[in-house]
């Protein structure tokens, strides 16, 4: 399970490649769909980690704007240039050049303030 520096860093990377920026929110796995689709061109605010949980704010003007994260004990999180989806990505954040793929968290949903 990945502990809290890991959480940082990943919150860092998703600051640092999405902050600001109009993205494109995606299930390609589908388990996440409808979730994704109301954050879809939406503006990623920042990402923070809380402990062991991942909390990416979007700027939707939707009570339920956060994405919590917890990766588990299989989850994995890669910010990476954006490549064609290969697998089960249950989440894909992109702006075209960087995609962030989210595979197998223990949790994935939106929550409120």
């Amino acid at each position: 399970m990945p502990e809290g520096h890991v959480i940082h860093r990943l919150a860092n990377a998703i600051d640092l490649a999405f902050a600001g920026s109009r993205v494109e929110v995606t299930s390609p796995q589908g388990r996440f769909a409808e979730s994704a689709a109301m954050l879809d061109g939406t503006v990623l605010a920042s990402a923070q980690a809380w402990g062991k949980h991942l909390v990416v704010d979007f700027d939707n003007h939707r009570p339920d704007h956060l994405l919590h994260i917890h990766l588990g004990l299989i989850g994995k999180l890669a910010v990476e240039p954006t490549v064609p989806v290969v697998g089960q990505v249950r989440l894909r954040i992109t702006d075209g050049v960087t995609a962030a793929d989210l595979r197998g968290p223990q949790t994935c949903e939106l929550i409120n303030d």
